[in-house]
């Protein structure tokens, strides 16, 4: 799959493959592996409607804090 395809999963709304590719960013895998999951991530959230704007960023950085 391509970055491009995957990222197209993520706007379509699988939030599944969000908690994934955020995860493995987090982790202490291979560089590579964890840029591309970024990579991924950043160019779903430039199309994504705004709950999945929401479900990428809280996967990432956790709830908002007020």
């Amino acid at each position: 799959m391509t970055v491009r395809q995957l990222a197209a999963d993520i706007v379509s709304g699988d939030l599944a493959l969000v908690d994934l590719l955020a995860s493995t960013a987090r982790s202490d895998e291979d560089l590579g592996l964890r840029a591309r999951c970024l990579e991924v991530l950043g160019r779903a959230l430039e199309e994504a409607e705004v709950d999945v704007q929401k479900g990428v960023l809280t996967s990432l950085f956790g709830p908002r804090q007020i």
